[in-house]
């Protein structure tokens, strides 16, 4: 399927990958070449969103699912993934902190949150 990459995601691809058009790589080579920028720019939105929900008010529904425990009632659909946008940001933050607690009281301050989802992406 790699090497089946079609004009229009390969012209994608060349944007993200900051990749010349004067350049000649494979297909193989120019998508390992932006598998991991992708990523990071994944991992960096993910934990701006959390940043972003961390800063809203208590009262809010967003920030109730995502800080609050679930009923004890409550389960996931069938048929639905096990991650959680709750436990993939855990695993975003496990080298820089103990949990989630911490991680919303430094999301108060935007400054440094902008910094630390940019140094922690490119970082990991």
């Amino acid at each position: 399927m790699i090497n089946d990459v079609d004009s229009h995601h390969k012209t994608d691809i060349r944007l993200v990958g900051h990749v010349l058009r004067k350049k000649s790589l494979e297909n193989l080579a120019l998508v390992g070449k932006v598998e991991g920028q992708r990523a990071r720019i994944v991992k960096t939105r993910r934990l701006s969103l959390f940043g972003h929900i961390a800063r809203m008010n208590e009262s809010t529904d967003a920030s109730g699912i995502l800080f609050e425990p679930p009923s004890e009632v409550w389960t996931k659909p069938r048929g639905r993934p096990r991650n959680s946008l709750v436990r993939t940001v855990t695993n975003d933050l496990a080298n820089s902190y103990t949990g989630l607690p911490e991680a919303r009281e430094d999301a108060q301050d935007r400054v440094y949150w902008r910094m630390f989802t940019k140094h922690s992406a490119t970082h990991s």
